[in-house]
């Protein structure tokens, strides 16, 4: 689950009762999504070299 607003109306009771189904045990943030979807597009695609 990502921290967005929409898990704003969570008790915290609920937070952290559903944050211990994740191995991390928090929820990612939008940066951590942006981060991982930046690496894909770049790091990745930066390792296939088409030359003759």
């Amino acid at each position: 689950m990502v921290e967005t607003a929409l898990i704003g109306d969570f008790t915290e009771e609920e937070k952290e009762k559903e944050k211990l189904n994740y191995p991390l045990r928090r929820f990612a943030k939008p940066e951590d999504i942006a981060l991982g979807i930046a690496y894909l597009l770049f790091d990745v695609s930066n390792g296939y070299r088409f030359e003759n």
